[in-house]
């Protein structure tokens, strides 16, 4: 199966199908009017690949899909294809405070 993304002037994904095999480009050419990329493009060792979808940003320069950028402080690690936090979780279950840019265990999850 072949897998394409339309996106719009912006480059986020608007809609995305699945077409027979090795006929990806023969349909794109049919579609509805826009621009539609494959998802996954011969190089598929970029992690960001595997999480397209409605939403997701196409990256021109990058030749790849990313997920919108979580917080305004996160950084695209160019080579993962994945939003990186200013400093690591400490641990599973840390949710991310953007206002004081650090990791914080959310109260909910504290068992007395």
């Amino acid at each position: 199966m072949d897998y394409l993304a339309q996106i719009n002037a912006d480059g986020v994904v608007v809609n995305t199908v699945t077409v027979p095999a090795g006929q990806g480009s023969d349909y794109m050419e049919a579609l509805e009017s826009g621009r539609w990329i494959p998802l996954y493009p011969s190089d598929e060792t970029k992690a960001g690949l595997n999480r397209v979808g409605i939403g997701s940003i196409y990256m021109e320069g990058l030749g790849g899909f990313v997920t919108p950028q979580p917080f305004p402080s996160w950084k695209l690690n160019e080579s993962t294809f994945l939003w990186e936090a200013p400093s690591a979780s400490p641990s599973p279950g840390h949710e991310w405070d953007e206002q004081a840019l650090a990791w914080y265990f959310p109260p909910h999850l504290i068992i007395n």
